[in-house]
This record gives structure tokens, sequence and C-alpha cells, in this order.
């Protein structure tokens, strides 16, 4: 994310209330939110965590506020609060309680969390009223989140749901060819009126060898408006 950040996001990440990262395919949840983390920190920010299907060990930092929304038990004296993806009264107030400390500092909420609470609910109602509050607490406290989700594992009802309450959706996507697999992403900023089509990047995952970034002017496409999102 941030070496695309200046195509896709015209201000400071702290100036946007929520983005939303749609995942397709084998991409690697940990490397993106590695790199929307790397954003975060290089910004000044301070990132809490809500994690879902990464594990807190994958990311841990001695700078961040942890929760593990999770299906595990968590550990006794552990560093991070473990919390039911099932019960969304304490991911709240995880969350409020979290904001409130930060008070004063530049604080970002990051995570993969809404994978779990989406898999563990099966009620639009629970979670439209769940979400919906999540994006106006944000509102409120003048605070960014960067929610990330598995878009092919869910309902599409729940994705659109997820996908309404965005100020920026990031999608990612793996596509095979010839030279190797190519890692591409493109944006939708309703903030900034900005729509791209999708950029690419090539990756050998065999080798672990990056290409490089494949930013040509031809491949960035603005648009007065989204037509399409497929």
């Amino acid at each position: 994310m941030n070496v695309r950040a200046g195509l896709f996001l015209k201000r400071p990440l702290r100036d946007y209330r929520v983005i939303v990262a749609c995942v397709r395919g084998s991409v690697s949840i940990t490397e993106i939110l590695g790199e929307i983390l790397d954003s975060v920190r290089s910004e000044g920010c301070i990132p809490i965590l809500l994690l879902g299907p990464t594990s807190p060990s994958d990311l841990m930092s001695q700078d961040s506020k942890v929760g593990w929304i999770t299906f595990a038990a968590g550990e006794e004296g552990s560093s991070f609060t473990t919390i039911a993806p099932q019960n969304l009264t304490d991911i709240n107030l995880f969350i409020e309680k979290s904001l409130r400390e930060a008070l004063g500092a530049n604080s970002v909420v990051v995570g993969d969390f809404l994978d779990n609470v989406l898999s563990s609910s099966s009620s639009l109602e629970t979670l439209y009223s769940f979400y919906s509050q999540l994006a106006s607490r944000m509102k409120q406290h003048r605070r960014t989140g960067v929610f990330l989700i598995k878009e092919d594992l869910h309902d599409q009802k729940k994705v659109e749901m997820i996908r309404r309450f965005a100020d920026v959706i990031l999608e990612y996507r793996l596509r095979e060819e010839e030279m190797g697999i190519i890692w591409e992403m493109r944006a939708f900023n309703f903030v900034d009126k900005i729509y791209t089509g999708w950029i690419s990047r090539a990756r050998s995952y065999e080798t672990g060898i990056t290409l490089e970034d494949n930013m040509l002017e031809g491949n960035i496409l603005p648009v007065t408006e989204v037509t399409s999102q497929n």
C-alpha cells in the first residue's frame, strides 16, 4: 500500500474515516496488513490492531494495542485481548476504550477481524447495526479505520454492506500470466473522486523475486463515476 498510496490516496491516511481493503483469492492478508501498518507508522500514527484470522504473533508490535477477534481461547496473561466474534458488544467496548485511551494521538484502527465477524453471524440486521455504529464511531472520533475482508469467502450481501460505508475501497487479486503471478490492485476513492483500473506488479512466489511495479500512466484509468466494480 505504501508504494501506491500516492496513486490512490491524495491525503494523509488519517484524513479518511473508513477504508475497506477487499481481497480475492490467495492474496496474502498478512502481507497487505504489513504494508498498511508501514503506511500508518510512516505518518506518525499509532495502530490499534483488530485481528481475526491473522494471529497477533504474526504482527505483534509494542506500539500497538491488540484485540484478537477469534474463536480460539486467549492465553492467560497475554499481551492482547481475546474476544469471541459473535460478542459484538465486547468488540464495540474494546474499540471505544482503545480510541479513548488514544485520545490526543493519531491512532488508526487496522485489521482483518471482520472476516470472523461476518462468518459468525447470519443476521444482516445485526451486522448492519454493528458496522454502521463502527463507521459512525470513526467519524465521531475523527479516526481512521482500515478493514480487510476476504470478500470471496462471504455472502455478497454482507460484502456490499461493508463496502457501503467506505470512503475508499481498495481491491486486491492475483492473476496468472506467463511471466508469473500478477498481484493487481485498484481503488475506488469516493472522497477524492479517484477510480483506477487494475495496477499490477509481478511476483514469483517460487523464487520470491518481486519484479518492478507496473505504474505506467496507461495503466491508471481515472473515471468520473463508478460504472462497474467487477
